[in-house]
């Protein structure tokens, strides 16, 4: 309990200072007025704006943002107590950067700079040099093998995970079961490691997991999925157990809403069960979550929630961008954005 205690006072400063970061979090009224722009170049002026970035060009604006939260992270991280916070935000990332490289192996194809996150415990150009030797030696007949021995250079939390959706891809042929499967061990990873990290970042990981089997269930339901891919595809340790979620495969909407109580019933009919919506109100009820942060002083959990809310800026910023530059309607651009922290 005081060693608890002791570190959640160490994080006081850092604390203070994430207040001071968190003025320039994106608020409503000023999502409002991106939305009321009628050409992309001018809500990209704003952003630049409020953001202190580089006057790039608005062709440049994914990797001008990429660079603003690589820079953000660096700079937090540079005033915590401990990178353990960061290091755990960072495992998402470094699974997602899994799935681009497994793909590029498994699938011959190359896939764009873009797609890889620089925001993982592990660079990318560390794993995609040992995708590099991997490439060089592999000869056709022999792929499994080669490619456990790439696997091995993982760091080790990650090995059964790559070397689970190698082998399930090779019996189905299936890429999807690459992203299935390790999304699934993305979040059991990030569950585990979020038990050290205080009550409250465990809540969330549980919470993300949840979520994740509420859209696995809801898309398996519109896909019409096996229960054997629902069971694949089913993030253990949550609230819920695994035959709870399997009772309701093939059920409608508003009867998955009805069994599942709150607060998942709440969640399906706001979204009306539509996977897009319900991607962005699962998000929302985690932005939710992180709120109670403004109430606390000390320790990690404000240094989650802001970093956390960042991104869901930059995501935000993304989808308005991406919106005005394809000509999308104001309604449909709304429809898509996630609720503003602040």
């Amino acid at each position: 309990m005081d060693a608890i205690r002791r570190e959640e006072i160490d994080y006081l400063a850092a604390v203070a200072r994430i207040r001071v970061l968190e003025t320039r979090l994106l608020r409503d009224q000023e999502i409002d007025r991106m939305l009321d722009m009628q050409v992309a170049d001018d809500v990209w002026k704003m952003v630049r704006e409020l953001w202190d970035l580089p006057e790039e060009p608005l062709q440049d604006f994914e990797r001008v943002l990429g660079e603003h939260l690589t820079g953000l992270y660096s700079y937090v991280t540079s005033f915590l107590p401990s990178p353990d916070v960061v290091y755990w935000l960072g495992i998402r990332n470094d699974y997602h950067n899994l799935k681009v490289l497994l793909k590029e192996a498994l699938l011959h194809e190359t896939a764009n700079e873009g797609a890889f996150s620089d925001l993982g415990t592990v660079s990318v150009s560390q794993l995609r040099s040992q995708l590099d030797a991997f490439e060089e030696v592999r000869p056709h007949e022999h792929e499994p093998e080669v490619l456990v021995s790439w696997q091995e250079r993982l760091p080790a939390s990650y090995q059964q995970a790559v070397g689970d959706a190698q082998e399930r891809y090779q019996a189905t042929g299936d890429p999807q079961i690459i992203d299935v499967v390790l999304d699934r061990y993305q979040l059991g990873d990030s569950r585990q490691q979020a038990e050290v990290l205080g009550p409250e970042i465990h809540e969330m990981a549980v919470a993300l997991g949840e979520m994740a089997n509420l859209k696995i269930l809801l898309r398996s339901n519109k896909l019409g999925k096996s229960l054997q891919f629902l069971r694949l595809a089913l993030v253990e340790g949550g609230k819920l157990p695994p035959y709870r979620w399997e009772e309701l495969l093939g059920r409608a909407a508003d009867e998955v809403a009805s069994s599942l109580g709150s607060p998942y019933e709440e969640l399906i009919r706001s979204a009306g069960a539509d996977p897009g919506r319900v991607e962005r109100e699962a998000d929302n009820f985690i932005l939710k979550m992180l709120k109670t942060s403004r109430y606390v002083a000390m320790g990690p959990w404000p240094v989650v929630a802001f970093l956390w809310a960042k991104e869901n800026d930059v995501r935000n910023v993304r989808i308005l961008l991406s919106g005005k530059i394809n000509g999308a309607s104001t309604e449909a651009i709304r429809e898509r954005l996630r609720d503003t922290y602040v």
